[in-house]
Protein backbone atom coordinates (compact mmCIF):
# COMPACT_ATOMS: atom_id res chain seq x y z
CA UNK A 1 0.00 0.00 0.00
CA UNK A 2 2.10 2.64 -1.29
CA UNK A 3 1.72 6.25 0.79
CA UNK A 4 3.07 9.80 0.01
CA UNK A 5 4.89 12.01 2.93
CA UNK A 6 4.62 15.62 3.37
CA UNK A 7 8.09 17.04 3.98
CA UNK A 8 7.38 19.22 6.98
CA UNK A 9 10.71 20.36 7.51
CA UNK A 10 11.51 22.14 10.98
CA UNK A 11 7.92 23.29 11.76
CA UNK A 12 6.52 19.61 12.02
CA UNK A 13 9.01 18.48 14.58
CA UNK A 14 8.70 22.01 16.73
CA UNK A 15 4.98 20.88 16.76
CA UNK A 16 5.71 17.45 17.78
CA UNK A 17 7.38 18.75 20.44
CA UNK A 18 4.57 21.61 22.00
CA UNK A 19 2.04 18.96 21.72
CA UNK A 20 3.68 16.21 23.63
CA UNK A 21 4.02 18.45 26.35
CA UNK A 22 0.43 20.52 26.03
CA UNK A 23 -1.60 20.34 29.11
CA UNK A 24 -5.43 20.34 27.30
CA UNK A 25 -6.83 22.15 24.43
CA UNK A 26 -6.64 25.28 25.32
CA UNK A 27 -2.04 24.90 25.97
CA UNK A 28 -1.89 23.28 22.79
CA UNK A 29 -3.83 25.89 20.58
CA UNK A 30 -2.34 29.08 22.18
CA UNK A 31 1.41 27.31 21.44
CA UNK A 32 0.38 26.08 18.08
CA UNK A 33 -1.11 29.19 16.78
CA UNK A 34 2.26 31.08 18.59
CA UNK A 35 4.48 28.75 16.25
CA UNK A 36 2.52 28.75 13.09
CA UNK A 37 2.50 32.58 12.84
CA UNK A 38 6.12 33.06 13.54
CA UNK A 39 6.50 30.57 10.78
CA UNK A 40 4.55 31.96 8.51
CA UNK A 41 5.57 35.72 9.70
CA UNK A 42 1.77 36.26 10.36
CA UNK A 43 0.53 39.26 12.55
CA UNK A 44 -2.88 37.69 13.46
CA UNK A 45 -3.86 34.23 14.26
CA UNK A 46 -7.08 32.91 14.95
CA UNK A 47 -8.64 29.50 16.22
CA UNK A 48 -12.28 28.67 15.79
CA UNK A 49 -13.55 25.49 17.10
CA UNK A 50 -16.65 23.84 15.45
CA UNK A 51 -19.47 23.35 17.51
CA UNK A 52 -21.75 20.51 16.62
CA UNK A 53 -25.14 21.70 18.21
CA UNK A 54 -25.60 24.67 16.27
CA UNK A 55 -22.94 23.83 13.15
CA UNK A 56 -21.52 27.13 13.61
CA UNK A 57 -17.69 28.15 14.33
CA UNK A 58 -17.12 29.97 17.54
CA UNK A 59 -14.08 31.90 18.84
CA UNK A 60 -11.96 30.15 20.89
CA UNK A 61 -8.42 31.51 21.00
CA UNK A 62 -6.15 33.83 18.86
CA UNK A 63 -2.36 35.16 19.08
CA UNK A 64 -1.12 38.31 18.19
CA UNK A 65 2.30 39.69 17.33
CA UNK A 66 1.54 43.34 18.45
CA UNK A 67 -1.18 45.22 20.17
CA UNK A 68 -2.01 47.73 17.15
CA UNK A 69 -4.13 45.06 15.67
CA UNK A 70 -6.20 44.89 19.26
CA UNK A 71 -9.11 46.85 17.49
CA UNK A 72 -9.44 43.39 15.34
CA UNK A 73 -9.12 40.96 17.83
CA UNK A 74 -12.33 42.26 19.52
CA UNK A 75 -14.53 41.76 16.47
CA UNK A 76 -13.31 38.09 15.67
CA UNK A 77 -14.12 37.27 19.58
CA UNK A 78 -17.72 38.21 19.07
CA UNK A 79 -18.10 36.56 15.38
CA UNK A 80 -19.30 33.09 14.78
CA UNK A 81 -19.40 31.39 11.04
CA UNK A 82 -21.59 29.52 8.89
CA UNK A 83 -20.38 26.95 6.43
CA UNK A 84 -19.61 28.89 3.39
CA UNK A 85 -19.46 32.00 5.02
CA UNK A 86 -16.28 33.96 5.36
CA UNK A 87 -12.86 32.42 5.00
CA UNK A 88 -13.36 30.21 8.27
CA UNK A 89 -16.52 29.09 6.73
CA UNK A 90 -15.64 28.28 3.49
CA UNK A 91 -12.81 26.07 5.13
CA UNK A 92 -15.20 24.51 7.23
CA UNK A 93 -17.15 23.57 3.92
CA UNK A 94 -14.53 22.38 1.97
CA UNK A 95 -12.32 20.87 4.44
CA UNK A 96 -9.27 22.40 2.75
CA UNK A 97 -6.35 24.95 2.89
CA UNK A 98 -7.91 28.07 1.57
CA UNK A 99 -5.33 31.13 0.85
CA UNK A 100 -6.01 34.73 0.13
CA UNK A 101 -3.19 36.83 -1.28
CA UNK A 102 -5.49 40.05 -1.63
CA UNK A 103 -8.19 40.55 1.48
CA UNK A 104 -9.61 43.67 -0.50
CA UNK A 105 -10.29 41.90 -3.71
CA UNK A 106 -11.93 38.91 -1.60
CA UNK A 107 -15.67 39.51 -1.79
CA UNK A 108 -16.47 37.15 1.01
CA UNK A 109 -14.33 38.60 3.45
CA UNK A 110 -16.72 40.56 6.03
CA UNK A 111 -14.34 41.59 8.32
CA UNK A 112 -12.29 43.34 5.11
CA UNK A 113 -12.64 46.88 7.04
CA UNK A 114 -10.81 46.27 10.03
CA UNK A 115 -8.38 44.00 9.12
CA UNK A 116 -7.13 46.66 6.39
CA UNK A 117 -7.44 49.41 9.14
CA UNK A 118 -4.66 46.85 10.93
CA UNK A 119 -2.55 47.30 7.67
CA UNK A 120 -3.62 43.25 7.02
CA UNK A 121 -3.67 41.99 3.39
CA UNK A 122 -3.22 38.31 3.05
CA UNK A 123 -5.29 35.24 4.92
CA UNK A 124 -5.18 31.33 5.33
CA UNK A 125 -7.44 29.38 6.61
CA UNK A 126 -6.12 25.50 7.78
CA UNK A 127 -8.84 22.89 9.00
CA UNK A 128 -8.31 20.81 11.44
CA UNK A 129 -9.30 17.35 9.68
CA UNK A 130 -10.18 14.42 11.97
CA UNK A 131 -12.01 11.33 11.30
CA UNK A 132 -15.44 12.93 12.67
CA UNK A 133 -15.13 15.61 10.59
CA UNK A 134 -13.84 19.32 10.26
CA UNK A 135 -13.14 20.19 14.38
CA UNK A 136 -12.24 23.80 13.94
CA UNK A 137 -9.93 25.85 11.59
CA UNK A 138 -7.03 27.99 12.27
CA UNK A 139 -6.60 31.58 10.52
CA UNK A 140 -4.07 33.59 10.49
CA UNK A 141 -4.10 37.14 8.57
CA UNK A 142 -0.86 38.76 7.92
CA UNK A 143 0.95 42.39 6.40
CA UNK A 144 2.50 41.03 3.79
CA UNK A 145 0.79 39.27 0.31
CA UNK A 146 2.52 36.75 -1.26
CA UNK A 147 1.58 33.17 -3.34
CA UNK A 148 2.06 30.13 -1.35
CA UNK A 149 4.47 27.68 -2.03
CA UNK A 150 3.70 23.84 -2.74
CA UNK A 151 6.27 23.56 0.38
CA UNK A 152 4.40 25.64 2.48
CA UNK A 153 1.08 24.27 1.75
CA UNK A 154 2.27 20.63 2.56
CA UNK A 155 3.73 22.33 5.64
CA UNK A 156 0.47 24.05 7.04
CA UNK A 157 -1.88 20.80 6.46
CA UNK A 158 0.63 18.83 8.81
CA UNK A 159 0.29 21.28 11.35
CA UNK A 160 -3.42 21.11 11.10
CA UNK A 161 -3.67 17.36 11.12
CA UNK A 162 -1.27 17.41 14.32
CA UNK A 163 -3.03 20.10 15.97
CA UNK A 164 -6.67 18.41 15.45
CA UNK A 165 -5.29 14.44 16.43
CA UNK A 166 -4.28 16.15 19.40
CA UNK A 167 -7.47 18.03 20.13
CA UNK A 168 -9.31 14.75 18.99
CA UNK A 169 -7.92 12.58 21.85
CA UNK A 170 -8.26 15.25 24.15
CA UNK A 171 -12.02 14.75 23.06
CA UNK A 172 -11.79 11.10 23.49
CA UNK A 173 -10.73 11.11 26.85
CA UNK A 174 -13.34 14.09 27.99
CA UNK A 175 -15.89 12.23 26.43
CA UNK A 176 -14.81 8.59 29.02
CA UNK A 177 -14.37 10.54 31.87
CA UNK A 178 -17.21 12.52 32.16
CA UNK A 179 -19.54 9.94 30.98
CA UNK A 180 -19.29 6.94 33.40
CA UNK A 181 -22.51 5.19 32.31
CA UNK A 182 -21.09 4.83 29.14
CA UNK A 183 -17.80 4.12 29.55
CA UNK A 184 -18.67 1.06 31.60
CA UNK A 185 -18.39 -1.54 29.05
CA UNK A 186 -15.02 -0.42 28.33
CA UNK A 187 -14.14 -0.55 31.31
CA UNK A 188 -15.30 -3.97 31.65
CA UNK A 189 -13.79 -4.96 28.40
CA UNK A 190 -10.35 -3.46 29.00
CA UNK A 191 -7.01 -5.85 28.74
CA UNK A 192 -5.66 -3.45 30.91
CA UNK A 193 -7.02 -3.28 35.14
CA UNK A 194 -9.31 -0.39 35.69
CA UNK A 195 -9.28 0.83 39.48
CA UNK A 196 -11.39 3.56 40.61
CA UNK A 197 -10.72 5.09 43.89
CA UNK A 198 -12.64 8.34 45.68
CA UNK A 199 -10.61 10.80 47.23
CA UNK A 200 -10.35 9.02 50.71
CA UNK A 201 -8.14 6.25 48.68
CA UNK A 202 -11.36 3.76 49.09
CA UNK A 203 -11.78 1.72 45.43
CA UNK A 204 -15.21 2.44 43.85
CA UNK A 205 -14.63 0.18 40.91
CA UNK A 206 -12.08 -2.78 40.30
CA UNK A 207 -12.79 -4.44 36.80
CA UNK A 208 -12.47 -7.93 35.66
CA UNK A 209 -8.82 -7.92 34.32
CA UNK A 210 -7.69 -6.26 38.20
CA UNK A 211 -9.49 -8.89 39.43
CA UNK A 212 -7.14 -11.67 37.51
CA UNK A 213 -4.01 -9.90 38.45
CA UNK A 214 -4.44 -8.47 41.72
CA UNK A 215 -6.63 -11.78 43.38
CA UNK A 216 -9.54 -10.28 44.89
CA UNK A 217 -12.96 -10.07 43.42
CA UNK A 218 -14.98 -7.01 42.96
CA UNK A 219 -17.34 -7.25 45.58
CA UNK A 220 -14.28 -8.06 48.27
CA UNK A 221 -12.08 -4.95 47.32
CA UNK A 222 -14.82 -2.35 46.54
CA UNK A 223 -14.72 -0.07 49.46
CA UNK A 224 -11.81 -1.33 51.06
CA UNK A 225 -8.45 1.29 51.21
CA UNK A 226 -6.61 0.98 47.83
CA UNK A 227 -3.16 1.53 49.57
CA UNK A 228 -3.87 -1.78 51.90
CA UNK A 229 -4.53 -3.34 49.14
CA UNK A 230 -2.37 -3.32 46.36
CA UNK A 231 0.48 -1.01 47.37
CA UNK A 232 3.56 -2.66 49.27
CA UNK A 233 3.63 -1.71 52.38
CA UNK A 234 7.00 0.59 52.61
CA UNK A 235 5.12 2.38 49.77
CA UNK A 236 1.52 3.11 51.56
CA UNK A 237 2.77 6.54 53.24
CA UNK A 238 4.27 8.06 50.46
CA UNK A 239 1.10 6.99 48.39
CA UNK A 240 -1.13 8.16 51.13
CA UNK A 241 0.60 11.16 51.49
CA UNK A 242 -0.08 12.04 47.96
CA UNK A 243 -3.48 11.55 47.97
CA UNK A 244 -3.24 14.05 50.89
CA UNK A 245 -1.76 16.85 49.41
CA UNK A 246 -3.53 16.46 46.08
CA UNK A 247 -7.02 16.53 47.94
CA UNK A 248 -5.98 19.83 50.25
CA UNK A 249 -3.72 21.70 47.60
CA UNK A 250 -4.60 20.11 43.75
CA UNK A 251 -0.87 19.71 43.33
CA UNK A 252 -0.69 16.62 40.99
CA UNK A 253 2.45 14.60 41.06
CA UNK A 254 1.70 11.83 38.96
CA UNK A 255 -1.62 12.95 37.43
CA UNK A 256 -1.10 12.12 33.50
CA UNK A 257 2.26 10.29 33.59
CA UNK A 258 3.28 7.01 33.13
CA UNK A 259 5.44 5.53 35.32
CA UNK A 260 7.08 2.28 36.06
CA UNK A 261 6.36 0.90 40.03
CA UNK A 262 5.30 -2.49 41.93
CA UNK A 263 2.79 -3.63 43.54
CA UNK A 264 1.19 -6.23 45.87
CA UNK A 265 -1.06 -9.49 45.14
CA UNK A 266 -3.49 -10.64 47.35
CA UNK A 267 -1.36 -13.84 48.27
CA UNK A 268 1.67 -10.81 49.32
CA UNK A 269 3.69 -11.53 46.05
CA UNK A 270 5.48 -8.60 44.41
CA UNK A 271 5.13 -7.73 40.79
CA UNK A 272 6.40 -4.76 38.65
CA UNK A 273 3.38 -2.64 36.88
CA UNK A 274 3.21 0.23 34.62
CA UNK A 275 0.85 3.16 36.12
CA UNK A 276 -1.39 6.17 34.99
CA UNK A 277 -3.50 7.86 37.14
CA UNK A 278 -6.53 10.13 35.66
CA UNK A 279 -8.53 12.29 37.37
CA UNK A 280 -12.50 11.46 36.20
CA UNK A 281 -14.12 14.56 35.26
CA UNK A 282 -14.16 17.68 37.66
CA UNK A 283 -16.84 16.67 40.65
CA UNK A 284 -15.93 17.39 43.61
CA UNK A 285 -14.63 15.39 45.47
CA UNK A 286 -12.28 14.03 43.02
CA UNK A 287 -12.99 10.42 41.88
CA UNK A 288 -9.49 9.22 40.61
CA UNK A 289 -9.13 6.06 37.95
CA UNK A 290 -5.33 3.56 37.86
CA UNK A 291 -4.46 2.42 34.70
CA UNK A 292 -2.39 -0.69 35.39
CA UNK A 293 -0.73 -3.37 33.36
CA UNK A 294 1.22 -5.94 34.88
CA UNK A 295 4.91 -5.29 32.78
CA UNK A 296 6.76 -9.02 34.48
CA UNK A 297 6.97 -10.77 31.55
CA UNK A 298 8.16 -7.53 29.45
CA UNK A 299 10.73 -6.85 32.13
CA UNK A 300 12.15 -10.66 31.93
CA UNK A 301 12.13 -10.31 28.14
CA UNK A 302 14.34 -6.72 28.39
CA UNK A 303 16.71 -9.12 30.73
CA UNK A 304 16.98 -12.00 28.53
CA UNK A 305 17.03 -10.10 24.89
CA UNK A 306 18.58 -7.26 25.97
CA UNK A 307 21.15 -7.68 23.24
CA UNK A 308 18.86 -8.64 20.44
CA UNK A 309 17.05 -5.45 21.42
CA UNK A 310 19.67 -3.37 21.45
CA UNK A 311 20.45 -4.34 17.67
CA UNK A 312 16.90 -3.68 16.73
CA UNK A 313 16.94 -0.56 18.31
CA UNK A 314 19.82 0.86 16.57
CA UNK A 315 18.76 -0.18 13.41
CA UNK A 316 15.33 1.12 13.57
CA UNK A 317 16.85 3.91 15.77
CA UNK A 318 15.12 6.88 13.32
CA UNK A 319 11.56 5.14 12.91
CA UNK A 320 11.41 4.33 16.19
CA UNK A 321 11.82 7.94 18.00
CA UNK A 322 9.73 9.73 15.34
CA UNK A 323 7.13 7.27 15.73
CA UNK A 324 6.99 7.59 19.50
CA UNK A 325 6.83 11.20 18.90
CA UNK A 326 4.17 10.88 17.11
CA UNK A 327 1.76 8.14 18.56
CA UNK A 328 2.50 10.98 21.72
CA UNK A 329 0.85 13.22 19.92
CA UNK A 330 -1.87 11.13 18.18
CA UNK A 331 -2.01 8.67 21.11
CA UNK A 332 -5.30 6.32 21.54
CA UNK A 333 -6.28 3.52 23.68
CA UNK A 334 -3.04 1.65 22.62
CA UNK A 335 0.27 2.61 23.95
CA UNK A 336 1.95 1.04 20.63
CA UNK A 337 1.68 0.20 16.43
CA UNK A 338 3.53 -2.81 17.72
CA UNK A 339 3.65 -5.78 20.50
CA UNK A 340 7.19 -4.95 22.45
CA UNK A 341 7.52 -8.92 21.79
CA UNK A 342 6.66 -11.84 20.65
CA UNK A 343 5.37 -14.23 23.44
CA UNK A 344 6.74 -17.51 23.70
CA UNK A 345 4.60 -20.53 22.65
CA UNK A 346 5.52 -23.57 23.78
CA UNK A 347 5.47 -25.67 20.13
CA UNK A 348 5.67 -22.74 18.29
CA UNK A 349 9.31 -20.87 16.50
CA UNK A 350 7.72 -17.57 16.13
CA UNK A 351 10.10 -14.33 14.19
CA UNK A 352 8.97 -10.87 13.30
CA UNK A 353 10.85 -7.58 11.63
CA UNK A 354 9.64 -4.05 10.99
CA UNK A 355 11.22 -1.71 9.25
CA UNK A 356 10.41 1.75 8.49
CA UNK A 357 9.95 3.56 5.15
CA UNK A 358 11.76 6.56 3.84
CA UNK A 359 10.56 9.14 5.95
CA UNK A 360 11.60 7.76 9.05
CA UNK A 361 9.83 10.45 11.46
CA UNK A 362 6.36 9.79 10.23
CA UNK A 363 4.45 7.26 11.71
CA UNK A 364 3.25 4.46 9.48
CA UNK A 365 0.27 2.06 9.38
CA UNK A 366 2.13 -1.41 9.15
CA UNK A 367 1.05 -3.93 12.22
CA UNK A 368 1.50 -7.46 13.57
CA UNK A 369 0.08 -9.01 16.58
CA UNK A 370 0.50 -12.20 18.05
CA UNK A 371 -1.72 -13.12 21.47
CA UNK A 372 -3.61 -16.51 23.46
CA UNK A 373 -7.06 -16.71 22.99
CA UNK A 374 -6.88 -19.94 25.46
CA UNK A 375 -5.30 -22.76 26.29
CA UNK A 376 -3.48 -24.31 23.54
CA UNK A 377 -5.02 -21.38 21.27
CA UNK A 378 -3.21 -18.25 19.69
CA UNK A 379 -4.03 -15.83 17.33
CA UNK A 380 -1.76 -14.22 14.41
CA UNK A 381 -2.49 -11.03 12.66
CA UNK A 382 -0.76 -8.47 10.34
CA UNK A 383 -1.89 -5.79 8.35
CA UNK A 384 -1.83 -2.52 6.50
CA UNK A 385 -4.23 0.58 7.34
CA UNK A 386 -4.59 3.66 4.76
CA UNK A 387 -2.17 6.81 5.57
CA UNK A 388 1.24 7.85 7.78
CA UNK A 389 1.13 10.35 10.39
CA UNK A 390 -1.03 10.61 13.58
CA UNK A 391 -4.18 9.97 11.61
CA UNK A 392 -2.92 6.52 10.73
CA UNK A 393 -1.34 5.93 14.26
CA UNK A 394 -4.96 6.19 15.60
CA UNK A 395 -6.31 4.04 12.78
CA UNK A 396 -3.76 1.39 13.37
CA UNK A 397 -4.42 1.43 17.24
CA UNK A 398 -8.01 1.23 16.92
CA UNK A 399 -7.84 -1.23 14.93
CA UNK A 400 -5.29 -3.38 16.78
CA UNK A 401 -7.37 -3.27 20.01
CA UNK A 402 -10.99 -3.99 17.82
CA UNK A 403 -9.07 -7.45 16.39
CA UNK A 404 -8.12 -8.50 19.89
CA UNK A 405 -11.71 -7.50 21.05
CA UNK A 406 -13.23 -8.96 17.83
CA UNK A 407 -11.31 -12.37 18.57
CA UNK A 408 -13.08 -12.86 22.18
CA UNK A 409 -16.71 -12.52 20.76
CA UNK A 410 -16.48 -14.12 17.20
CA UNK A 411 -15.98 -17.77 16.53
CA UNK A 412 -13.75 -17.38 13.04
CA UNK A 413 -10.99 -15.34 12.25
CA UNK A 414 -13.66 -13.99 8.56
CA UNK A 415 -16.06 -13.11 11.23
CA UNK A 416 -13.19 -11.56 13.58
CA UNK A 417 -12.18 -9.19 10.20
CA UNK A 418 -15.60 -8.46 9.18
CA UNK A 419 -16.81 -7.57 12.40
CA UNK A 420 -13.93 -5.16 13.00
CA UNK A 421 -14.63 -3.57 8.85
CA UNK A 422 -18.18 -2.85 9.53
CA UNK A 423 -17.04 -0.80 12.75
CA UNK A 424 -15.48 1.28 10.69
CA UNK A 425 -17.86 1.25 7.63
CA UNK A 426 -20.31 2.53 10.18
CA UNK A 427 -18.24 5.75 10.86
CA UNK A 428 -18.61 6.73 6.88
CA UNK A 429 -14.74 7.92 6.61
CA UNK A 430 -12.51 7.04 4.22
CA UNK A 431 -10.45 4.97 6.21
CA UNK A 432 -9.61 1.72 5.28
CA UNK A 433 -7.08 -1.65 5.98
CA UNK A 434 -5.82 -4.68 4.77
CA UNK A 435 -5.17 -7.66 7.27
CA UNK A 436 -4.89 -11.26 7.91
CA UNK A 437 -6.33 -12.81 11.15
CA UNK A 438 -5.59 -16.59 12.10
CA UNK A 439 -5.87 -18.91 14.51
CA UNK A 440 -3.43 -21.40 15.65
CA UNK A 441 -4.23 -24.73 17.82
CA UNK A 442 -2.05 -26.46 18.82
CA UNK A 443 -3.82 -29.13 21.25
CA UNK A 444 -4.24 -31.81 19.07
CA UNK A 445 -0.68 -32.07 18.70
CA UNK A 446 -0.06 -30.54 15.24
CA UNK A 447 0.07 -26.84 14.41
CA UNK A 448 -3.93 -26.35 12.96
CA UNK A 449 -4.59 -22.92 11.18
CA UNK A 450 -7.97 -21.32 10.32
CA UNK A 451 -6.95 -18.45 8.83
CA UNK A 452 -9.10 -15.15 6.85
CA UNK A 453 -7.31 -12.41 4.11
CA UNK A 454 -9.26 -9.40 3.91
CA UNK A 455 -7.37 -7.04 0.95
CA UNK A 456 -4.02 -8.39 2.03
CA UNK A 457 -1.51 -10.29 0.09
CA UNK A 458 -1.34 -13.91 0.40
CA UNK A 459 0.83 -15.44 2.93
CA UNK A 460 3.85 -17.62 1.91
CA UNK A 461 4.18 -21.51 2.78
CA UNK A 462 8.04 -21.94 2.42
CA UNK A 463 9.14 -25.87 2.78
CA UNK A 464 12.46 -27.00 3.56
CA UNK A 465 12.83 -28.10 0.30
CA UNK A 466 12.78 -24.93 -1.53
CA UNK A 467 9.06 -25.04 -2.39
CA UNK A 468 7.32 -21.92 -1.95
CA UNK A 469 3.35 -21.41 -2.22
CA UNK A 470 0.57 -18.92 -1.84
CA UNK A 471 -2.01 -20.00 0.29
CA UNK A 472 -5.61 -18.80 0.85
CA UNK A 473 -7.94 -16.95 -0.70
CA UNK A 474 -8.14 -13.30 -1.44
CA UNK A 475 -11.24 -11.15 0.54
CA UNK A 476 -12.28 -7.63 0.30
CA UNK A 477 -10.84 -4.73 1.57
CA UNK A 478 -11.46 -3.91 4.82
CA UNK A 479 -13.59 -0.76 6.49
CA UNK A 480 -14.35 0.28 2.21
CA UNK A 481 -15.94 -2.92 0.93
CA UNK A 482 -18.65 -5.36 2.53
CA UNK A 483 -17.26 -8.22 4.07
CA UNK A 484 -19.69 -10.46 3.39
CA UNK A 485 -16.90 -12.16 0.99
CA UNK A 486 -14.58 -13.46 3.42
CA UNK A 487 -13.79 -16.93 3.75
CA UNK A 488 -11.86 -18.81 6.07
CA UNK A 489 -8.80 -21.49 4.94
CA UNK A 490 -7.89 -24.70 7.16
CA UNK A 491 -4.40 -26.24 6.92
CA UNK A 492 -2.50 -27.82 9.54
CA UNK A 493 1.28 -26.68 9.10
CA UNK A 494 3.95 -29.19 9.03
CA UNK A 495 7.65 -29.15 8.26
CA UNK A 496 6.91 -25.80 6.87
CA UNK A 497 7.25 -21.85 7.58
CA UNK A 498 4.13 -19.94 7.23
CA UNK A 499 5.20 -16.08 6.27
CA UNK A 500 2.80 -12.89 6.68
CA UNK A 501 4.30 -9.90 5.04
CA UNK A 502 2.59 -6.21 4.39
CA UNK A 503 2.81 -5.30 0.32
CA UNK A 504 5.80 -3.05 1.22
CA UNK A 505 8.16 -5.54 0.58
CA UNK A 506 6.99 -6.45 -3.23
CA UNK A 507 6.96 -2.99 -3.52
CA UNK A 508 10.24 -1.91 -2.60
CA UNK A 509 11.46 0.09 -5.45
CA UNK A 510 15.25 -1.04 -6.84
CA UNK A 511 17.20 -0.26 -9.26
CA UNK A 512 15.62 -2.81 -11.27
CA UNK A 513 12.26 -1.96 -11.12
CA UNK A 514 9.80 -3.47 -8.03
CA UNK A 515 11.27 -6.06 -5.58
CA UNK A 516 8.42 -7.99 -7.24
CA UNK A 517 6.66 -11.67 -6.19
CA UNK A 518 9.59 -13.28 -7.99
CA UNK A 519 12.18 -12.20 -6.09
CA UNK A 520 10.78 -12.90 -3.12
CA UNK A 521 9.84 -16.48 -3.70
CA UNK A 522 13.61 -16.99 -5.36
CA UNK A 523 15.05 -15.42 -1.90
CA UNK A 524 13.14 -17.49 0.69
CA UNK A 525 13.96 -20.60 -1.57
CA UNK A 526 17.61 -19.93 -1.27
CA UNK A 527 16.90 -19.65 2.48
CA UNK A 528 14.37 -22.49 3.70
CA UNK A 529 16.13 -23.91 6.17
CA UNK A 530 16.97 -20.89 8.10
CA UNK A 531 14.11 -20.64 11.24
CA UNK A 532 11.51 -17.65 11.41
CA UNK A 533 13.67 -14.90 12.93
CA UNK A 534 16.59 -15.39 11.12
CA UNK A 535 14.48 -15.85 8.03
CA UNK A 536 12.88 -12.69 8.51
CA UNK A 537 15.97 -10.86 9.03
CA UNK A 538 17.72 -12.09 6.22
CA UNK A 539 14.99 -10.87 4.07
CA UNK A 540 13.92 -7.21 5.61
CA UNK A 541 18.05 -6.57 5.03
CA UNK A 542 18.17 -8.22 1.50
CA UNK A 543 15.49 -6.13 0.68
CA UNK A 544 16.83 -3.09 2.00
CA UNK A 545 19.96 -3.21 0.26
CA UNK A 546 18.51 -3.48 -2.89
CA UNK A 547 15.64 -0.53 -2.21
CA UNK A 548 16.48 2.78 -4.05
CA UNK A 549 17.83 5.72 -1.90
CA UNK A 550 15.26 7.75 -0.18
CA UNK A 551 12.46 5.33 -1.84
CA UNK A 552 9.62 2.69 0.09
CA UNK A 553 7.17 2.11 1.99
CA UNK A 554 7.00 0.36 5.89
CA UNK A 555 7.83 -3.55 5.97
CA UNK A 556 6.43 -5.91 8.64
CA UNK A 557 6.92 -9.59 8.75
CA UNK A 558 5.47 -12.33 10.98
CA UNK A 559 6.47 -16.07 10.67
CA UNK A 560 5.74 -19.32 12.07
CA UNK A 561 7.00 -22.58 12.24
CA UNK A 562 6.27 -25.75 14.33
CA UNK A 563 8.70 -26.62 16.78
CA UNK A 564 8.29 -29.64 19.33
CA UNK A 565 3.79 -29.39 19.71
CA UNK A 566 2.41 -29.27 23.52
CA UNK A 567 -0.82 -29.73 24.03
CA UNK A 568 -0.89 -27.52 27.09
CA UNK A 569 0.92 -24.48 25.42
Amino acid sequence: MQRHAASAGGLGHRLVGILSNARGDEDAGSAVLAEVARDLKATLGVLWAFDAGTGLLHWRLDWAGGDDVDPLREVVRRLTFAPGVGLPGRVLAGGELTWIEDIAADDNFPRADVARAAGLRSAVGIPLVSPQGVLGVMEFLSRESATPTGEQIERLGLAGAQLAAYVAHQHIEDRLRATEEASASIVQAALDCIITMDHEGRIVDFNPAAEATFGYSREDATGEVLGDLIVPLEFRQPHRRALERYVRERTPAILGRRLEMVAQRADGSVFPIELTVTRLGMREPPVFAGFIRDITERRAAEDNLGALLEREQAERARATAAEQAAREVAQALQHSLLPPRLPAVAGLDLGAAYRAGAEGWEVGGDFYDVFKLGLGQWALAIGDVCGKGPRAAALTGRVRYALRLAAVREGSPSAVLAAVSEELLADETDDFFTAIFATIDLRGGRADIRMAVGGHPLPLLVGRNGTVTPVGRPGPLLGAFDATALHDEEFSLGEETLLFYTDGLTEARTADGRFGDGRLAALLASEAQLGPQELVDRVASTVLAARSAGAGDDIAMLAVSPSTISPSA
